[in-house]
């Protein structure tokens, strides 16, 4: 997809793999600025390139975007709402990363810059774990801004790459882990305490999100999910939640008690 008024797209559907393991169709121009995906098992809705492009244009065919609509089936729109943003609107910054804390935003029918895929794409991880959560929380702290428009651009009827899949509670926490270790591993405790901070703003918080960040910041997610038990009671009544909340005290308890013990020779 090329900025120009009347651009020769060119398009033409290849099967491929992209970062992550996950066998994709992707629709690409080269050399274009944006390239649109969508999984082999899904189906682009026949306007949807044109209604991209008309969305760019109007925002000035922008770099370090990233874009998509709704789905038929499995939509989108809940995790941004419940990140407190509307559809139509740029968002971006830190607060930009409240709705991939919840769940990934599939490739299907997104739309992205191609600053995005030269820098390194998805995290490279396995099929099943959530890297497309991770991958747009880094791509939020590097500066992207996300948009979702009002028109439906795929359709979505299976999800076999969806981490909940055939998953039990502990799998789908390993599976978030591993998408969340490249993250992790790259960013400092202030960063991450950020995104803790972030996540009090959501109604909805993923449990396996507070898992990840208790690893590097215990006392701070310990401190956040205390609050929000105290917010919304009703949070004591999912299991996960009350499970990782209990692990992330006895994890910031551990931590106080073993930095209190002299060393030996001290």
């Amino acid at each position: 997809m090329n900025r120009r008024s009347t651009p020769d797209y060119g398009l033409s559907p290849t099967p491929g793999t992209w970062g992550s393991g996950r066998t994709i169709t992707f629709v690409s121009v080269t050399p274009g600025r944006y390239v649109l995906f969508c999984h082999a098992d899904d189906t682009l809705a026949e306007h949807a390139v044109e209604r991209i492009r008309l969305a760019l244009e109007q925002r000035g065919y922008p770099d370090r975007y990233v874009l998509w609509g709704h789905s038929l089936f499995r939509d989108y729109s809940i995790p941004l709402t419940n990140a407190g943003f509307d559809t139509g609107k740029p968002f971006a910054g830190i607060a930009a990363t409240r709705p991939f804390l919840r769940s990934g935003l599939t490739p299907s029918g997104t739309c992205y810059s191609r600053d995005f895929i030269d820098g390194g794409g998805f995290f490279p991880t396995g099929t099943l774990e959530p890297s497309d959560s991770s991958s747009m929380v880094r791509a939020a702290l590097e500066g992207f801004r996300f948009e979702m428009i009002e028109d439906i651009l795929f359709y979505r009827r299976n999800a076999s790459t969806a981490i909940g899949t055939g998953a039990g509670g502990r799998e789908v926490e390993n599976r978030f882990r591993a998408a969340w270790k490249p993250l992790l591993d790259r960013i400092d405790d202030t960063t991450a305490a950020g995104l803790v901070h972030q996540s009090h703003v959501s109604r909805w918080v993923n449990p396996s999100f507070y898992a990840c960040l208790a690893q590097l910041v215990p006392r701070t997610v310990a401190r956040y999910m205390t609050l929000r038990l105290l917010t919304s009671p009703i949070h004591a009544l999912r299991p996960r939640f009350l499970q990782t909340y209990l692990r992330t005290l006895l994890r910031t308890l551990l931590r106080s008690v073993f930095r209190r013990v002299p060393r030996a020779g001290a």
